[in-house]
């Protein structure tokens, strides 16, 4: 923002397409994570630092004074409202939700984590199983309320939903960079857990769904462990990461995409406002989220894969693309296949 001459009144003039819905906040004075990757990772990594920079950023943000329509924001550590909505003319409506509360179980898992078990209105036996990464998250997002909202339209068949938590703010940065340890917890703590109350459908008839970090995971997941998941949902998924920034050069889980690597369905998703350069280490210059989404879809395309759709949504790295992936995303995801039995992938 610029300061107007002469006043202490700041502005910022952009330009902004007619269908876009997105949130926007003020910082003043917001709280850095340093100048490199290795710093940024070090304070995300470190509890005690990641905790301190969470209030100072927390105690840097302003809703707009004059925008009474907020909401609160997926990155958030509070129920708050702290973002302010902007929504154009032309903008797809919001749709109406209702409180789902009384539907949602809270569980602990023998090794302690945290999950929540949805279901839907007049419940049923043999649903499919949508489990989502970032729970505490999603569930603050109310990604639970709009994917209830779908199933009450009739868009999305009834399903039983499972609300994935961290173990801690910085184990996810741990857990979710392609490693592992999340698709073997998957399949050693919430598995056996679903299966011992008769809630495990079989492989197919399971879609894992993750945002951000977490669509990382998501995409990993179903190249690392294609025995888990029919069907797989990465909304803005961070496919930017490297191992090793270097040695290794970002977009790396795209390039493990071959043929024969997956069987699953995909469907992708993305923010159209998420075309803002990445510079970090290691990441192609002028690379963004949208583009690398887009050369990910290009390779699972290339590799035969079940793809059922790419959503580039009008909005950003935010609440208001998950909503719309998730309703459009499992409609494509949980319809009968019309792929060939012996099709590749």
């Amino acid at each position: 923002m610029r300061r107007a001459a002469g006043t202490n009144v700041w502005t910022l003039v952009a330009r902004i397409a007619r269908d876009v819905t997105t949130a926007y906040r003020f910082h003043v004075d917001p709280p850095t994570l340093g100048d490199t990757t290795e710093e940024m990772m070090t304070v995300l990594s470190d509890p005690e630092r990641h905790a301190a920079f969470t209030a100072a950023y927390a105690r840097s943000v302003r809703p707009d004074p004059y925008n009474p329509h907020r909401v609160a924001d997926l990155a958030d550590d509070s129920d708050e409202p702290q973002s302010s909505v902007l929504t154009m003319p032309a903008a797809v409506a919001l749709p109406r939700t209702a409180d789902v509360s009384q539907r949602i179980e809270e569980h602990r898992l023998p090794g302690g984590r945290r999950i929540d078990l949805y279901q839907p209105a007049g419940g049923g036996d043999g649903l499919p199983l949508v489990v989502v990464l970032d729970g505490e998250h999603c569930r603050r997002g109310l990604v639970l309320e709009h994917l209830d909202t779908a199933i009450a339209q009739g868009r999305v068949p009834p399903v039983r939903a499972v609300l994935w938590h961290n173990l801690s703010p910085t184990s996810r940065m741990v857990e979710m960079a392609c490693n592992p340890v999340l698709p073997a917890a998957l399949a050693d703590e919430l598995f056996p857990w679903l299966a011992a109350r008769g809630q495990l459908p079989p492989a197919e008839r399971r879609v894992l769904v993750g945002f951000s970090y977490g669509g990382l995971a998501t995409a990993y997941t179903a190249l690392h462990r294609p025995d888990l998941f029919g069907a797989v949902l990465p909304i803005s998924p961070s496919l930017f990461f490297t191992p090793d920034p270097d040695t290794e050069p970002g977009e790396w889980l795209t390039r493990q995409v071959t043929a024969g690597t997956t069987r699953a369905r995909w469907f992708l998703a993305v923010g159209r406002l998420e075309d803002i350069p990445i510079a970090l280490p290691g990441v192609e210059s002028g690379a963004t989220m949208l583009s690398c989404a887009r050369r990910f879809h290009q390779a699972l395309q290339r590799a035969g894969a079940d793809v059922v759709g790419l959503l580039e949504h009008p909005s950003g790295h935010e609440m208001f693309t998950v909503h719309a992936a998730v309703g459009q995303g499992l409609t494509a995801l949980l319809a009968p296949s019309s792929r060939p039995a012996d099709a590749p992938g």
